[in-house]
């Protein structure tokens, strides 16, 4: 028991400067995986900071991380077999079967613990949608089974992995011991390269298969099938109805997405993003004074919103009112510098002064 409280002291000291590698490669290998296994994803990409990982997800935008969850727990996982395999077995195996035995417990551990990653990310951004956002991103059944999953790796992680390992290193050593002949020890030799080959055959083809899975942050597919799926298991989620929304218009169901902005609007009126998008489905279907009241109550809920400014702009131009036309234009270039170097705009702004006459302040 010294000997193993000894070496689990000394590896975890090795262990520390190490984690934060060892979090990016959590995060590098979980993140395809959790592509793979989810469709549609709820969790788009992650990243490691430190010994912590960052998840992003559609639900709160993908240049703000939803959540982040920590891999500072994980080092007993990975280092208690390892003292398993140096307590038990060192004594009584060759350096090369050692080194080789080692490398099998920490491939196997290293899966044990992207499975437990893969569960825990995404029950964490069920909580955080459930605390943060007040949805269900996971039906009950599909809950229940991450929960299920989760404490079965943990129990193989904890109990039944290191057991099973303390188990066939005493038989081993035990009963059957390094053969002396030398064909054995060649023949141990071939079936120990072909079973790396193997393996890392495996493991490279595996790879190149979850990089294939598609971004769900480039897809447009998935980010749709995603808020779907959301506005599936929460119909009165106001931003579900919005993102849908603007996918159906996108597609061109035009009439389809606007009913939804207006569904949005009834239960959560002061969602900015549905008045301006509202806006922007009828002004294409030419419905230009309701496509104007859109946009003028997204900018009198957010006056510094320069492109329903620009909008509204537009729609008043088309209604033949220059002057407020006029006004709105030139709000949109203070606001937004890229505006103001578009040539179309600069031209549609100079017919407006000559319709409007004297050229109003900006207002």
């Amino acid at each position: 028991m010294l000997r193993a409280l000894t070496a689990f002291a000394l590896l975890y000291v090795l262990w520390l400067p190490l984690q934060p590698r060892f979090t990016w490669l959590v995060a590098a290998v979980a993140e395809p995986v959790i592509r793979l296994v989810e469709d549609p994803p709820l969790i788009t990409s992650l990243t490691a900071e430190g010994n912590s990982v960052q998840l992003f997800s559609y639900l709160t935008g993908f240049q703000r991380p939803m959540a982040s969850w920590s891999t500072e727990t994980l080092g007993g996982f990975l280092l208690a077999p390892l003292v398993l395999i140096l307590v038990l077995a060192a004594p009584h195996l060759r350096r090369a079967t050692l080194f080789w035995l080692g490398g099998l417990v920490l491939l196997l551990v290293f899966l044990v613990i992207v499975g437990i990653a893969v569960t825990q990310l995404k029950l964490v951004a069920e909580i955080h949608a459930a605390t943060e956002l007040g949805i269900t991103v996971h039906t009950p059944a599909e809950q229940s089974a991450l929960k299920r999953i989760n404490d079965a790796l943990y129990v193989v992680g904890t109990l039944a992995l290191p057991a099973f390992l303390c188990l066939a290193t005493y038989c081993y050593v035990r009963w059957l011991g390094p053969a002396p002949a030398a064909t054995s020890s060649a023949r141990r030799g071939r079936r120990r390269k072909l079973i790396s080959i193997l393996v890392g055959a495996a493991g490279v083809g595996g790879w190149f298969l979850f990089a294939a899975a598609p971004d769900p942050g480039t897809d447009p597919d998935a980010y749709h099938a995603g808020w779907a799926k959301i506005l599936r298991l929460n119909p009165e989620f106001a931003p579900a109805k919005v993102n849908v929304a603007l996918h159906l218009a996108g597609s061109g169901r035009l009439d389809e997405a606007i009913d939804l902005y207006r569904s949005a609007l009834v239960t959560s009126p002061e969602l900015v993003e549905a008045h301006f998008n509202l806006g922007n489905a009828l002004l294409e279907k030419g419905f230009h004074d309701r496509a104007a009241a859109s946009f003028l109550e997204a900018v009198r809920r957010a006056p510094a919103h320069a492109e329903a400014h620009r909008n509204l702009g537009l729609a008043y131009g088309r209604l033949e009112r220059p002057c407020d036309a006029l006004r709105h234009l030139r709000k949109s270039a203070d606001l937004n510098r890229s505006f103001a170097a578009e040539a179309t705009l600069q031209r549609v702004m100079a017919t407006l002064e000559t319709q409007c006459g004297t050229p109003p302040d900006n207002g």
